[in-house]
């Protein structure tokens, strides 16, 4: 079906997420081309800032490809981590929270913490993307961002702390809650989990290079090698998903 015109075979394939989610999306365009598809095509929900801040405004995205589109096959891999970390929990970040009080009132409890609130957050996700009209959902687990350790391209200040928050050992809290968020949710049971976390955590040496090699892209973003296997792992999991009946 790779290059049929017929209505029924038009495939949509949508990201959902926020800085990595775009570098997956522009690797997965990349096998596209080299395979000449000419009825597939893709298209990127930006989540950056984090859920609280971005989820009506994703709903809304999504509900729209089903009303201007509403006979393609959609399949759909999301993922919210990251910006949500860094948003909600860490220290570094308190100013902007400061600015962002108005906003923030309306989708933050008082005194919440921020685990609780990404908790709460993504079960609202999952709830929306599990009822959403796809034949494949797919949740990729959040990559390591902050890696300190066993990285290449650029330089770590030996008087520049790490807190908690910002380190590969909070991703890995966040993604034990969407793992049990996902597995408690009552319409889910068709949501597949894809490794992010494993991935890009054994290569620290390949991650994203900015034009003086700043430290922030560095830190969170998975370089081209990484990225090419987390969107060539996707690209198998939607041919057998099409191909396997």
């Amino acid at each position: 079906i790779a290059s049929s015109r017929l209505p029924q075979d038009q495939i949509h394939v949508i990201f959902v997420g926020c800085s990595v989610t775009r570098l997956m999306h522009s690797s997965f365009d990349f096998l596209l081309r080299k395979a000449n598809m000419t009825n597939v095509r893709t298209s990127l929900v930006d989540i950056r800032r984090g859920l609280f801040r971005t989820l009506p405004q994703m709903k809304n995205q999504l509900n729209n490809f089903t009303k201007t589109f509403p006979n393609e096959r959609r399949f759909v891999v999301f993922n919210t981590g990251l910006h949500d970390i860094d948003r909600l929990c860490s220290g570094r970040m308190w100013a902007a929270r400061e600015r962002d009080q108005e906003l923030m009132n309306n989708t933050l409890l008082e005194g919440e913490p921020c685990i609780v609130t990404y908790r709460r957050q993504f079960r609202e996700m999952v709830r929306f993307i599990g009822d959403y009209p796809a034949e494949l959902k797919v949740f990729r687990s959040t990559t390591p961002g902050w890696m300190k350790y066993g990285n290449f391209g650029f330089s770590w200040p030996t008087d520049f702390t790490q807190p908690f928050q910002r380190s590969h050992h909070m991703v890995t809290q966040i993604n034990d809650i969407a793992f049990d968020v996902l597995a408690n949710a009552d319409n889910a049971d068709d949501v597949l989990i894809m490794d992010g976390f494993w991935t890009s955590l054994a290569r620290p040496d390949n991650t994203e290079m900015g034009p003086r090699n700043q430290i922030g892209k560095h830190m969170v973003h998975p370089g081209v090698e990484v990225m090419d296997a987390l969107a060539r792992r996707f690209m198998h999991i939607v041919v057998r998903s099409t191909c396997s009946e």
